[in-house]
Order: C-alpha cells, then sequence, then structure tokens
C-alpha cells in the first residue's frame, strides 16, 4: 500500500483528460500536494496509471494516461522540480 498521505479520489463522471500545460498544474494531475515527496508522488502515479492504463481503463484511458505521463515528465525525478 501507498503512504498514508495519498488516496485515490473515486473516477469524476464526465471529467475528460486535459493535456498538461502551464495552466495545468502536473501536482493537480498526479492528485498531491506541491510539497509531496518522492514516495507520495511515485505510489499517486502508479495507483492512477494502473487505473487509467488502456488495457484497462480501454480507449478513454489512453487520454488520461497521457497526461500523467506528461505531468511525470515534469515532476517525477527531483532534479526536475521546481524548488
Amino acid at each position: 500500500m501507498g503512504p498514508a498521505s495519498y488516496r485515490v479520489p473515486a473516477r469524476v463522471e464526465g471529467g475528460g483528460a486535459r493535456p498538461v500545460t502551464e495552466e495545468r498544474d502536473p501536482y493537480e494531475v498526479l492528485q498531491v500536494a506541491s510539497s509531496a515527496d518522492d514516495a507520495v508522488l511515485r505510489a499517486a502515479y502508479r495507483a492512477l496509471a494502473h487505473r487509467y492504463h488502456p488495457d484497462i481503463a480501454g480507449p478513454d484511458g489512453e487520454q488520461r494516461m497521457r497526461e500523467l505521463n506528461a505531468a511525470w515528465e515534469m515532476i517525477g525525478a527531483p532534479e526536475r522540480r521546481a524548488a
């Protein structure tokens, strides 16, 4: 199980995935606080990637996976995160 400070929220009906841009916070995409540590970020990404993987979620999960991967690319490594 992941850290106690992380919980995957229930799926929002009609909530389409939006691309990660300057307007879309990668922490919001991964559903964690901007102060989250590495373990929380990794747990959040893995849980959401499992939920929205196209093999599990079907075609609807494909865009959401792109969004998650873009957010992970931005903040997945400590050296890429803003101080």
